[in-house]
């Protein structure tokens, strides 16, 4: 009895991963001039699953026009999967669309639409030779996933950014997917311009790994592929079919072999009962994220994989215990680790100090106070002074 019911489940798991699901394809042809002899027709790689669907014959799926409004259509019966495929004008190769770089299958390959069929029915429409809907514009999101060394959670990679409507900046509104199991996640999303207080002229986004911003998030971005103060990545909208570059996850820069940075800290000049905590952007600012390793005779470490480019950071005296850089080595009040290609460092310094090696009462150095008095009214015959500890 057992082995049927082992058998009968098996039959069920096999059944749900073949079932069909209706797919319509919808493509506006109000902007183009339609054959009534020779029709349009969709071409794609369908039948590789589906026996009986033409496989990519120009000719072999028609559309049609049933409520005489410009948009064709045709309903496919698809097992879930990525499909590649493109509208035809026609019924020959010749008259095929020219598919925009935004959302062709590989945007430096073939000029093929593609679309992920799920396991519940879905509608695809677009304008002809277009990567939206007629009067809409549409923006390709990339990053390149290959050299973040944690698991991926099962909500995947997001990205968050000005372009979301009513809410921007909303972490749980725009999955990306890697459909082709490259590494590199995509979203194509469509917009209407006239949706915005102002027509968009570029947008404001970052990457999310999962889809809240708890979860590992990126850091500044370098104003070489983000606003001016390092803060979100920028994509100008240059045409109705923008494509961003894809950049490595956290990097302003084309995805290269990590170099591992090791961080060491001395806290021999404090009490540190909790240990020793290090954040910044490559693990998402998180205070309490990355606790260091006791190394012995007062040292902390841990080693990261990370991409060319410049770092800020902090180390912590525990979970909370954020350190006060001194200026002599602060950048925007941060330590800076600047992270060359194929080039590994170990980067040791003392907690709340510039040097290597902690300094036990640091020479005094002289400090001059000074106070504006001009908004008093009457000042002390006996002068003014300064307290503290």
């Amino acid at each position: 009895m057992k082995k049927l019911y082992t058998l009968f489940l098996s039959m069920m798991i096999m059944g749900a991963m073949n079932a069909q699901v209706d797919v319509t394809l919808e493509v506006d042809m109000s902007n183009q001039t339609v054959d009534d002899m020779l029709g349009l027709h969709v071409a794609g790689n369908f039948g590789e699953t589906n026996d009986g669907i033409a496989v990519w014959d120009p000719a072999g799926i028609e559309l049609s026009d049933d409520d005489m409004d410009g948009v064709y259509s045709v309903t496919l019966q698809l097992v879930p999967g990525t499909y590649q495929f493109k509208y035809v004008n026609g019924n020959d190769w010749p008259m095929a669309e020219d598919v925009p770089n935004a959302c062709r299958y590989n945007p430096t390959g073939d000029a093929n639409r593609y679309l992920t069929v799920g396991g519940e029915a879905m509608t695809y429409r677009v304008c002809f030779s277009e990567c939206a809907d007629c009067g809409m514009e549409a923006v390709r999101f990339r990053v390149d996933m290959t050299q973040y060394t944690d698991p991926i959670p099962p909500v995947g990679v997001h990205v968050a950014g000005t372009f979301q409507l009513p809410t921007p900046f909303n972490p749980e509104q725009s999955p990306m997917e890697d459909y082709d199991e490259d590494g590199i996640w995509d979203l194509l999303y469509a917009y209407n311009p006239a949706d915005y207080n102002e027509v968009p002229t570029s947008f404001n986004y970052k990457y999310i790994v999962g889809n809240q911003w708890f979860n590992p998030n990126e850091g500044s971005i370098t104003a070489d592929c983000g606003t001016q103060d390092g803060g979100d990545r920028v994509v100008e909208l240059t045409s109705p079919a923008t494509i961003t570059p894809a950049y490595c996850y956290n990097s302003c820069n084309l995805c290269v072999a990590a170099s591992n940075i090791t961080f060491q800290v001395d806290m021999s000049n404090v009490d540190s009962p909790d240990g020793a905590y290090i954040a910044g952007p490559f693990q998402g600012w998180d205070p309490a994220g990355s606790p260091m390793n006791d190394i012995g005779g007062g040292l902390y470490e841990l080693v990261f994989p990370l991409q060319p480019g410049a770092y800020g950071y902090k180390f912590l005296n525990g979970p909370n215990g954020w350190e006060n850089v001194p200026s002599a080595c602060a950048v925007d009040q941060n330590r800076q680790v600047v992270v060359e290609e194929g080039v590994d460092q170990t980067i040791t310094f003392c907690f709340n100090q510039c040097s290597e090696a902690c300094v036990v009462d640091p020479d005094p150095e002289q400090i001059t106070f000074r106070v504006d008095m001009s908004s008093v009214d009457a000042i002390s015959a006996d002068g003014v002074f300064v307290m503290g500890v």
